[in-house]
């Protein structure tokens, strides 16, 4: 008896041969073996599975206070693990990449002190994307490809251990904003063990990794002052999944 196949549909038609002389074959429906796990990642063709991307926003704040008569400096993680909606995100998607963002902050210096002057009132902010290093300097800092220089208004002065009404940005919003790009390409880090890093995906099961690093910088604010940076940063990200 010889045998032949075919599909049709979700089911394998075979076709069987009598043996005697009737002349008429023979016909039954069977359901193929199922489709091994490897079979199906790989698709029709052997291609392959496109894996599903999601684009969208995280955010997250933050408040950050120097020290009384001494120059504001601090690194701001870019880190999509810090935000409130992460850990739903996470627990869908198998990696994340973020593509850049937006920091929007304002200044303030309080303190019984006298009102800063000059050179004081400036404020630089920027991208660096591998290195945790705090800045020395606001000329520093506009080294930076990506960087911003800002001006802030101290407000209305007092004499001196009467305070003031503290710095202010000069802005038509009310805020400062600064946008970076996380560079694209091959990845890069600052160590092969380092989990801050550009270009490249990072699993979602890494909770620590950061893309880069905000780096703000702003002069000694006078004696019995102190600077204070707070803000939102907003996160460019992608997620994606095999599933």
């Amino acid at each position: 008896m010889s045998t032949s196949q075919a599909l049709k549909g979700k089911y394998l038609i075979v076709s069987e041969e009598p043996d005697d002389k009737s002349g008429k074959d023979t016909k039954k429906v069977v359901e193929p073996a199922p489709l091994t796990i490897n079979k199906l990642l790989m698709g029709r063709g052997g291609k392959g599975v496109k894996l599903k991307t999601l684009r969208t926003r995280l955010a997250y704040s933050f408040n950050n206070t120097g020290t009384v008569n001494t120059a504001f400096s601090t690194v701001i993680p870019v880190q999509p693990s810090a935000t409130t909606s992460w850990s739903s995100f996470a627990a869908i998607y198998e990696e994340v990449i973020v593509h850049g963002g937006t920091v929007h902050f304002t200044v303030n210096v309080t303190g019984s002190g006298s009102t800063p002057l000059g050179g004081n009132n400036l404020f630089a902010v920027a991208y660096n994307p591998l290195v945790s290093t705090a800045a020395t300097s606001v000329a520093s800092l506009c080294e930076f490809q990506q960087s911003k220089l800002f001006g802030i208004d101290n407000g209305t002065a007092t004499s001196t251990g009467n305070g003031f009404g503290g710095a202010l940005p000069v802005s038509p919003t009310g805020l400062f904003s600064f946008s970076f790009k996380v560079p694209k390409g091959k990845s890069a880090r600052s160590s092969s063990a380092s989990s801050t890093f550009s270009g490249e995906w990072s699993n979602t099961n890494d909770g620590s990794d950061v893309y880069g690093w905000i780096s703000p910088y702003g002069p000694t604010p006078g004696a019995n002052n102190t600077t204070t940076m707070l803000g939102v940063i907003v996160m460019d990200v992608s997620f994606r999944s095999r599933f």
